[in-house]
Order: structure tokens, then C-alpha cells, then sequence
């Protein structure tokens, strides 16, 4: 079982997506990306010392249970067509989607040039839209526009071939 453990479970669910894509002609033209936090019962001592090379942090955070008392961690799922998913991944309790979204644009076109496509619309919610998000984007020659509202699709452009709603 080491050769799964060593490949890692995002390299695995990438290929597994890439075969699905082409062997059920599933719609990659557009992307959506959401969050949950998972909230744990107990005492989590999951890795004994004080600098682990850890992949995640259960921790309090802002609880969407409305649980602040409990700690929790993140799930972050990228998908395509009807939810089936490409990505995912388990963050730090107290990582915010503000957060999350701003790391999650580069991915997000590597994993679509993966699927062949490289004009995908990517369906964001409001915590895509920050001053820190945006300023980042300038800060490394992305381009991005905005004129989304509630009920309507914005324009935003980023890396010229890839659109975000």
C-alpha cells in the first residue's frame, strides 16, 4: 500500500478525474470551487512534537456549524460539470475561503490545461473578490475586472485565458 501513500491521494483523484473527463465527455468549460468545515469531537494530538511537518492543522476557526467551541478543519473541493470533482483538499481549521481562493486561482488553470481546456469559466462566490486578492493578481501581472453583482456574472479575466463569475 506504500505506492498509493507515496503517489498521494490529490495525484490520484487528478488522474482518476482526467479518465472520467475523456471517457464520459464530461463539460470542463466551467469550474466551482467550495468550502466546508468539518467540525471534530475530541482531543486530535495527531502528530506528538512540537514542529511536524504537517499537512493540515485541526484547530478553532470560524465554524459554519455555528460551533466555535469545537475545533475543525477545512474541505476544499474544485469541481466540474454537475459536481463531479477534480480537486480537493483538506486545509487548516483556521484558513479562511479568502485565503483558500487567493491560493487556489494557479491551481485551478494548471488542473484545467490538464482537462484540455483552456478557456474555462470559473463560477466564484464573493470571497474570490478581495482587496488583498486583487492586489495580489497585480502584483503578478494577472489581469482582472469585475462588475459582478448578486444576480448577474461579472467579467473578471485572469492569465488571459481564463475567466472567473
Amino acid at each position: 500500500m506504500s505506492g498509493p501513500y507515496d503517489t498521494g491521494a490529490g495525484q490520484i483523484l487528478t488522474a482518476v478525474a482526467l479518465r472520467a473527463v475523456k471517457l464520459f465527455d464530461i463539460d470542463t468549460s466551467h469550474v466551482h470551487h467550495d468550502t466546508t468545515s468539518i467540525t471534530l469531537y475530541g482531543d486530535y494530538d495527531l502528530y506528538g512534537d512540537d514542529d511536524p511537518k504537517q499537512p493540515f492543522v485541526i484547530t478553532y476557526g470560524f465554524s459554519k456549524d455555528h460551533r466555535p467551541d469545537l475545533k475543525q478543519l477545512v474541505h476544499s473541493v474544485l469541481c466540474v460539470d454537475h459536481g463531479i470533482p477534480i480537486h480537493s483538499k483538506i486545509d487548516n481549521g483556521n484558513k479562511s475561503d479568502k485565503t483558500i481562493k487567493r491560493d487556489l486561482l494557479d491551481l485551478i488553470v494548471e488542473k484545467m490545461r490538464e482537462m484540455e481546456q483552456d478557456n474555462p469559466l470559473y463560477v466564484a462566490d464573493s470571497t474570490l473578490v478581495t482587496e488583498d486578492n486583487l492586489s495580489s493578481y497585480v502584483r503578478q501581472e494577472k489581469g482582472i475586472s469585475s462588475n459582478a453583482t448578486a444576480s448577474s456574472c461579472g467579467s473578471y479575466v485572469y492569465d488571459e485565458s481564463f475567466r472567473v463569475c
